[in-house]
């Protein structure tokens, strides 16, 4: 019950706070290397949300690909200890 009311909380402020963002005037202006990229503030907060959760999957891939080969050698060790174990029984 807590985490649901806590849900619905994060999810109202989230949503006031892109309401508040979409009522500011204005563009965000950004020039990099002599292009001038114009946005209006809630295309930019969305894009930055959208470059932020691709970032955070490709790191998470590069994690669990980078921790691949170790579990696979444990996994290689755990049926090692099984068969021998049985071995033993035999």
């Amino acid at each position: 019950m807590t985490r649901l009311l806590f849900f619905i909380v994060v999810v109202a402020l989230a949503a006031l706070g892109l309401a508040w963002i979409a009522d500011q005037p204005g563009d965000i202006v950004v020039n990099f290397r002599g292009q001038q990229y114009e946005a209006a503030p809630v295309t930019a907060v969305v894009a930055f949300v959208a470059v932020a959760l691709a970032l955070t999957f490709v790191l998470s891939l590069a994690g669990w690909l980078l921790r691949l080969p170790r579990r696979i050698g444990a996994g290689a060790r755990e049926r090692r200890k099984i068969k021998g174990y049985e071995a033993l029984a035999r």
